[in-house]
């Protein structure tokens, strides 16, 4: 399974929004498209991103992947 750059942008939109329903709305997907993306990611990654009863706040897994995958979005923007 890859992984899709839109999975990256979305985790990305919801750790800097801090939250998922503001994140949908900024990327215009419904709040249920935007957790699927990123739950996906997390089956892909084998680890979870999020805190399961905390939806925003970041595992230690999550604090480390955020700036790399960060940094990855900013270097393929066109």
């Amino acid at each position: 399974m890859d992984i899709k750059i839109q999975q990256l942008r979305h985790f990305s939109l919801v750790a800097e929004l801090r939250g998922f329903r503001a994140a949908a709305s900024k990327a215009n997907r419904s709040q249920a498209a935007l957790s699927t993306s990123v739950k996906e990611l997390e089956k892909i990654l084998g680890q979870t991103l999020f805190d399961s009863g905390h939806k925003a706040k970041l595992t230690p897994f999550g604090e480390f992947c955020l700036p790399k995958i960060n940094q990855f979005l900013k270097s393929t923007r066109i």
